[in-house]
């Protein structure tokens, strides 16, 4: 697969962009990105490293006389859809500082764009906040071990339990070999940000990784159900399988491994919890009586922390809350039958590993146009066991790379094959 490095300034600050030619996901972005990082802040040791030489050499070389740097601590990740707020890098650095502070993980909020009040957007809304302040907030308060650092907001320090080869190459991009069954051929291809910060954890057990609510960032998000439910699928099949990853892996707090299998456990009873719901709320209303009221008394519960989120754990606006009360409304009452389609879309196509239309890009004549990514799981795209030790080429999934530079003003050379 051929990979185009551009350079050049915008607004003054120098940049350097890898392009691929293909869409296998961002797992071998991943990989490239923080080995090269790593590999570069140990220049002064020749290490051997699985970029190729005449790549590593240029983006060195970029980095110490166009950047300027000389070595970088920490490597701030967000999603092309993705705006961060104007103190959010800034706040997540403060909280990197804090001691044995591995990754910090960011507050991903919905970018409203033109329709504060689409109904979408407001549902999205609403379960982005509950999601982020409820286990992955107790993680970053309370055990330190945030398990997802959100591939739209992150912060990672580059060193030796981040980064290494143990950690990137043997674990989180070993390729599943062709027994293998759907668990590691899911894990290989879903939740790669939560998936990395898991194969960190288990295999560094004093790893911390924190979460700063300060740190907010606006991501665009499904406004239909065919982008709606592949990126569901994806997120539900990912985080599955990285709780039970902290289940049966090592070196995770035990108060951690529960959490993580009863979470597991409950993803498996969702049409349970989804029927019990319903059947709930239609004795409530057909046959109430005093102990139906003190059963739902004790339901209230999650739902009055839910009401006292946008008081006690986040500044927002007047509008902000509005919009997170009316979303919450709609979260409550169409959370559980949507997880529930989730579920059952997430099982019927659970051996689809391609990634759908998810995004729109503008062709030269102004129109908008549908980009369809390509399947990671091509009989040439696999990364062998041999590969990966060779100084030969860039990430997993490409057996060779074809490396061509070029500057702002277009002129390309060719590095290697």
């Amino acid at each position: 697969m051929d990979v185009v490095v551009q350079r050049g300034q915008y607004k003054g600050t120098p940049y350097v962009c890898l392009i691929k030619q293909q869409n296998q996901g961002k797992r071998d972005s991943l990989i490239a990105v923080r080995s090269f990082l790593h590999y570069f802040n140990k220049r002064g040791e020749s290490p051997s490293t699985i970029i190729k030489p005449e790549l590593f050499d240029w983006l060195a070389t970029f980095f110490i006389r166009n950047a300027q740097f000389s070595k970088v601590d920490c490597l701030v990740g967000m999603d092309a859809d993705t705006v961060l707020d104007r103190e959010c890098v800034y706040e997540l650095v403060q909280e990197q500082r804090l001691p044995n502070t591995l990754g910090v993980a960011g507050y991903v909020v919905v970018d409203w764009k033109d329709k504060p009040w689409g109904l979408w957007r407001l549902f999205q809304n609403a379960e982005y906040t509950v999601t982020q302040c409820v286990r992955r907030l107790h993680q970053g308060r309370v055990t330190k071990k945030v398990s997802v650092l959100p591939g739209a907001c992150q912060i990672l320090k580059i060193n030796d339990e981040t980064c290494c080869d143990l950690v990137l190459l043997d674990k989180f991009g070993a390729k599943p070999q062709i027994t293998d069954g759907l668990y590691k051929q899911i894990m290989f291809s879903a939740s790669e940000d939560g998936n990395h910060v898991c194969c960190v954890m288990t295999t560094f057990s004093k790893a911390r990784t924190r979460q700063c609510l300060r740190a907010r960032a606006y991501t665009d998000v499904p406004v239909s159900w065919s982008v709606y439910l592949s990126q569901r699928r994806r997120w539900s099949l990912g985080a599955t399988g990285n709780d039970w990853l902290l289940v049966s892996g090592p070196n995770v707090l035990w108060f951690e491994r529960t959490l993580s299998f009863v979470n597991t456990f409950t993803w498996f009873l969702t049409p349970f919890v989804f029927a019990a719901y319903c059947t709930f709320f239609y004795v409530i209303i057909a046959h109430a009586s005093l102990v139906i009221l003190y059963l739902a008394a004790i339901l209230l519960i999650p739902i009055i922390y839910y009401f006292f989120i946008p008081f006690g754990l986040l500044k927002l606006s007047y509008k902000e809350k509005w919009q997170y009360f009316a979303g919450l409304m709609l979260y409550l009452v169409l959370g559980p039958p949507c997880r529930f389609i989730v579920l059952c879309y997430a099982l019927w196509n659970m051996d689809q590993f391609g990634w759908g239309k998810t995004r729109q890009v503008i062709n030269e004549d102004g129109a908008k146009a549908n980009v369809d990514n390509v399947s990671q799981h091509g009989a040439d795209s696999q990364y062998s066991e041999e590969d990966r030790r060779q100084v030969a080429t860039t990430p997993p999934n490409m057996s060779s790379v074809n490396v061509a530079t070029r500057d702002i003003a277009g002129e390309e050379k060719r590095l290697g094959a």
